[in-house]
């Protein structure tokens, strides 16, 4: 990879992993759907099903929901991505 300024070699990174997630999801899709489909030359998919538990914040009552005791707020850094001029 040429020597590019950080900021357009992350703009870059982005790009590319929006394409492989976008084939992940059709890969899953397809050894979801067609177990025939897991099993590779150099690899194999295993299918394991993972329970985890969820607040249903729907079913909370409204006196705990709007009660600024129970929640947490925390600051975490976003970046952001900006084109300009030129090709992507």
């Amino acid at each position: 990879m040429p020597c590019l300024p950080p900021a357009d070699e992350l703009a870059q990174i982005r790009d590319d992993l929006r394409r492989l997630k976008i084939r992940e999801a059709v890969l899953r899709r397809a050894v979801l759907d067609d177990p025939s489909l897991r099993e590779g030359t150099q690899a194999r998919v295993v299918v394991r099903v993972q329970k985890r538990r969820e607040i249903d914040l729907a079913q909370l009552p409204s006196e705990i929901v709007k009660d600024g005791r129970y929640w947490r707020i925390e600051d975490t850094p976003l970046l952001l991505i900006e084109h300009h001029g030129g090709t992507r």
